[in-house]
């Protein structure tokens, strides 16, 4: 079963650790506009020197693959594919993506 989740926040990165622990030959792959996932929480504390970069940064669960730099701008449920803005497209079995309440119809096809 490969699962796509697009997003590699906090949210993003917990939905690939709970498919992982389900069942260890989940493909989980997270698609991310960033490098790297941050916490964006943790930017304000960053600009007032509280914290340093690399402690910003959120660890990848193991087995999960990241692919960076990546924005999605298009998803074809019917299809079960997402293209980027690169025009790459990559495929999925069910994907997670929630970044507004309307966004909760297409969740989980």
């Amino acid at each position: 079963m490969k699962y796509l989740i697009i997003g590699a926040s906090a949210a993003g990165l917990a939905a690939a650790e709970t498919l992982q622990k389900i069942n260890k030959n989940y493909k989980v792959t997270i698609l991310c506009r960033e490098k790297k996932p941050y916490s964006r929480v943790l930017l304000p504390y960053l600009l007032a020197g509280d914290v340093v970069e690399q402690e910003i940064f959120l660890q990848v669960p193991e087995g999960v693959e990241l692919i960076g730099k990546k924005e999605v701008i298009q998803i074809d449920p019917k299809k079960k594919e997402v293209f980027t803005t690169s025009g790459e497209g990559f495929s999925f079995d069910n994907f997670y993506n929630l970044i507004f309440f309307n966004d909760l119809n297409v969740m989980f096809c």
